[in-house]
């Protein structure tokens, strides 16, 4: 009799194991218990949209993932990566159909044709589950077309690691992204709006330059210290490479003069007594003398003072920097006055 018992017992568990839908998803059921679909939309605040959205779902239990890419409101996508072996359709092709359970979602435009920056793994789904997905900067030198056309030819750097600039954010349209916190994708329909932001930050800075018997004709600037790259998952900049960016600053009427570096973020300099290395910033003065001769002033400062906090990587929200160490320029030349610090006259040449 136990015998007997022990063989229907295990035939029963057999049975009831060969029937259940199992994580490794051996079920063939068109409405799949693990799946979902994910009805997208976007809220844009405004900004006008071009670029396809990627979207890369992250399911912490059980890690799982996928890369969709979609249309600006999120109405029609098809998959890159890992598409699931069940999809739901309609009229429109395919839904965005991922696994059931806790996850958190990874958004942000592509536009891989550009010249400002680059993408790194964001085609792949385990790239977001190893925190891999990042933005970085092409890079250029200051001889370089690009650079000549957006800035001239005349400016003379004090980096001298003169291959290591990158384009302003107001030259190009920005990456917007977002990670969301975690959300429970149930069995069935899911709304999910995302908001993505901009990852770059406005540092706007305000100088007085005066000129007395001398005509400014233009004023660029060079700020050190921007990080490279930015990683989409942990939203943070990356400082274990830094470069420059040159940006205008123009005129407000009278001594006031206002340039704003549109970058991923800004490191502050480990000391205030350093004139190289990041979180410097030069002024470049272009000028034409009482007598008719053109004149360019190089005057460099170190931003330590002025940057507030402990923390010497500033991102995630624009900042404000009153340069409190004026500039007078005369026909006999360039007089300064200390602030929270002081500017450094710089002897450049081609």
């Amino acid at each position: 009799m136990r015998k007997i018992f022990n063989k229907i017992a295990v035939a029963t568990i057999a049975t009831v194991s060969f029937a259940a839908c199992t994580e490794v998803d051996i079920c063939t059921s068109e409405l799949h218990p693990h799946l979902a679909t994910v009805d997208i939309s976007y809220d844009w605040n405004g900004v006008t949209m071009s670029d396809s959205m990627l979207v890369m779902p992250y399911r912490i239990v059980n890690e799982w993932s996928c890369v969709y890419i979609c249309t600006p409101d999120g109405s029609a996508g098809h998959y890159i990566d890992n598409r699931p072996d069940s999809v739901f359709t309609n009229d429109a092709g395919e839904l965005f159909t991922i696994k059931t359970g806790e996850t958190r979602f990874l958004t942000f435009n592509y536009n891989p044709a550009n010249v400002a920056y680059a993408y790194s793994n964001v085609l792949s789904s385990e790239d977001v589950m190893n925190n891999l997905v990042k933005v970085r900067y092409k890079s250029y030198s200051l001889e370089s077309s690009v650079m000549k056309q957006y800035y001239g030819n005349d400016f003379i750097s004090a980096d001298t690691t003169k291959n290591n600039y990158v384009l302003n954010g107001d030259l190009f349209p920005h990456v917007y992204s977002q990670y969301t916190g975690i959300i429970d994708v149930e069995n069935g329909s899911n709304k999910i709006e995302f908001a993505p932001k901009s990852i770059f930050n406005n540092y706007e800075f305000n100088f007085d330059i005066s000129a007395e018997g001398v005509t400014v004709n233009k004023v660029l600037a060079s700020l050190s210290g921007v990080p490279y790259s930015y990683n989409m998952t942990t939203c943070k900049p990356e400082t274990s490479r830094v470069c420059n960016v040159l940006f205008g600053v123009a005129g407000n009427g009278g001594s006031k003069y206002t340039g704003t570096a549109t970058v991923l973020g800004l490191q502050r300099s480990s000391d205030s007594t350093i004139s190289r290395g990041p979180g410097c910033l030069q002024l470049a003065i272009y000028v034409t003398d009482a007598e008719g001769n053109d004149k360019v002033y190089n005057l460099l400062i170190n931003l330590y003072n002025y940057i507030p906090g402990i923390d010497r990587l500033q991102y995630g929200k624009d900042c404000t920097y009153n340069i409190d160490a004026p500039i007078v320029i005369t026909n006999d030349g360039v007089e300064t006055s200390k602030g929270a610090a002081s500017w450094k006259l710089l002897n450049l040449s081609l």
